[in-house]
């Protein structure tokens, strides 16, 4: 008993009725006594729709409960009684002296019909007509409901006429109240009965009295924010209540609300990948080129989440394809930074502007060549739009070829060449990619490099070929050399200090270069304009750099190299 009696206790009756869940805990208890008995009040009226099936959970219920469980239920229907196989039937109906009773109770307690009816006989017609009218329709209540009418009668005479048009069964009855609801002339009764109707009808559990009249303090906000600034649609998104959100969005929310920290629904709803509330939105009247506080579009968004649907959708109801963020980059640089191959695809035959540039001076072909994206770059490259600036450099002066040869990447060197790019043109340092590519070895691209450039001696601001940038750098190898030389290199060409390429490779000990440079046939005897050859500075060095002098020796010679 204890445990029922709390099980009850815990039900908050004030605000709500106890739930299913609540009653079967309540029957679960049954097993501990001998007989229970259980009542069920307006069993035929429990929801049992499509979404809810009250009743049907509770039918099945009971043809499952124990032996010791009486239940006892009223209903108007009598498909219940053979659904579940009811043993007895008691046939509940109006008792005639009850009836008059409390009649007549109501015109005492009514000032005005107490006055009204003071004659004996008139009284006495009141009572005999509500009562046969009740006894018919075979319901208490609509004693009640037509009492309720009778008081509103200001006169003998209105009275009598109420008296005749009162309904004599209770669907009349609910007639005759919707039709004084939609009297024109009771405005504030029909106002005041919408709105209880309205709620009652459209609450997902039964209400209480309290909570239909904590209703009349709930009305449409127009605009409400609370004190951060937030809406009830901000709020609803924040906790991914989407239906909510819909039907804020279907009831007017205002879709191009934008609160202090630059958020807006639109944007919101792109970075939550929700095609459908982005949808709704748009439709609603959502600007679709409305920016949070970091200059962001609902489509930068979209390609930032590569949300390719979204995207589209976006493009469709006019986005702008050209907006910036905060750093100057547009979509195209984002897409081209990111790889997303397709949304470049996308964007440049929609139009993409191609020659513009972020704030750290890159356009979208910079990006994609320093990520290293190859087929991004092959398809910028072959882009009509972009072969105008396939030579444009950027802040450091650094054209798409020149970093493509710094990433060692033939693939993108040999896509901007095959699309116009020069191959001459030099950084800030006075450095061409030739000059890049001998210095890291990077032979592949060489090859390509070699057979584009129209001068192969060119030199930087210190008078340094290709070949010396190779010898200097540490990084090139033999087949770099050979490289250069097959392509026309002259081994002889002396920088500012007088050096030859093989002078500077034994002067910093580099031994395979050293032989390398013998072999392509390097004179081992030249002098530079100081009298100094390869030998006299192999010897002057400090440094140990004896694999190159013994090479050096061998040659002078006439040793075979082959031997070495």
């Amino acid at each position: 008993m204890e445990r029922c009696v709390k099980l009850v206790s815990s039900v908050p009756w004030h605000t709500r009725n106890p739930g299913i869940r609540e009653n079967c805990a309540c029957v679960a208890q049954a097993s501990t006594f001998k007989t229970v008995y259980l009542v069920i009040d307006a069993l035929d009226i429990c929801t049992n729709g499509d979404d809810e099936r009250t009743r049907h959970s509770i039918h099945q219920a009971l043809k499952k409960l124990p032996h010791n469980i009486r239940v006892l239920f009223t209903s108007r229907s009598d498909s219940l009684t053979r659904d579940l196989g009811v043993s007895q039937k008691l046939q509940v109906t109006p008792n005639q002296s009850d009836i008059e009773t409390y009649v007549k109770d109501r015109i005492d307690g009514d000032s005005v019909l107490h006055r009204v009816l003071e004659d004996t006989k008139h009284r006495e017609d009141v009572v005999r007509r509500v009562s046969e009218l009740t006894k018919t329709g075979g319901m208490f209540l609509l004693a009640r409901l037509h009492m309720d009418n009778l008081s509103k009668q200001g006169t003998l005479a209105d009275i009598k006429d109420a008296l005749c048009r009162l309904p004599a069964t209770s669907s009349l009855a609910f007639e005759a109240s919707i039709r004084r609801i939609l009297r024109p002339d009771n405005a504030f009764e029909s106002d005041l009965a919408k709105h209880v109707l309205t709620w009652v009808v459209h609450a997902k559990v039964g209400l209480t009295m309290n909570q239909v009249g904590d209703s009349f303090a709930i009305y449409k906000s127009k605009g409400y924010r609370d004190p951060d600034g937030k809406s009830a649609l901000y709020w609803a998104f924040c906790y991914e209540r989407y239906p909510a959100v819909k039907l804020l969005i279907e009831h007017g929310a205002d879709v191009t609300e934008k609160n202090v920290d630059g958020w807006t629904p639109l944007i919101e709803a792109v970075r939550n990948r929700n095609e459908d509330i982005v949808w709704l939105l748009i439709k609603m009247g959502a600007q679709v080129d409305q920016t949070d506080s970091k200059g962001w579009s609902p489509l930068l968004y979209a390609i930032e989440n590569q949300s390719k649907n979204m995207v589209w959708l976006l493009i469709a109801n006019k986005a702008n394809v050209k907006p910036r963020n905060d750093k100057g980059m547009t979509l195209l640089h984002r897409a081209c930074h990111g790889g997303r191959l397709k949304e470049v695809a996308f964007l440049l035959e929609n139009g993409a502007e191609t020659r513009s540039k972020d704030t750290a001076g890159f356009t979208a072909l910079h990006y994609a060549v320093l990520r290293g994206w190859d087929e991004i770059v092959g398809l910028l490259a072959s882009w009509g739009s972009v072969r105008g600036i396939i030579d444009e450099p950027d802040a450091k002066g650094n054209r798409a070829v020149m970093l493509a040869t710094l990433q060692k990447s033939k693939a993108m060197v040999q896509a901007l060449i095959d699309n116009g790019a020069s191959c001459e043109d030099r950084d800030l340092t006075g450095l061409t990619p030739l000059h890049h590519a001998a210095r890291l070895g990077f032979n592949k691209g060489l090859e390509l490099l070699i057979n584009k450039v129209g001068d192969v001696d060119l030199t930087d601001r210190k008078g340094f070929t290709a070949v010396h940038h190779a010898i200097n750098s540490g990084m090139a190898n033999a087949d770099t050399i050979k490289l250069l030389k097959a392509g026309g290199a002259d081994l002889e060409v002396q920088e500012h200090d007088g050096l030859t390429p093989l002078m500077l490779a034994v002067h910093l000990g580099r031994p395979s270069l050293t032989r390398q440079l013998l072999i392509q046939g390097a004179n081992a005897h030249a002098k530079n304009g100081k009298g100094w050859t390869a030998m006299r500075l192999a010897t002057a060095s400090t440094s140990d750099h004896s694999a190159a002098k013994r090479i050096l020796e061998r040659a002078l010679q006439g040793r075979l190299l082959g031997e070495y």
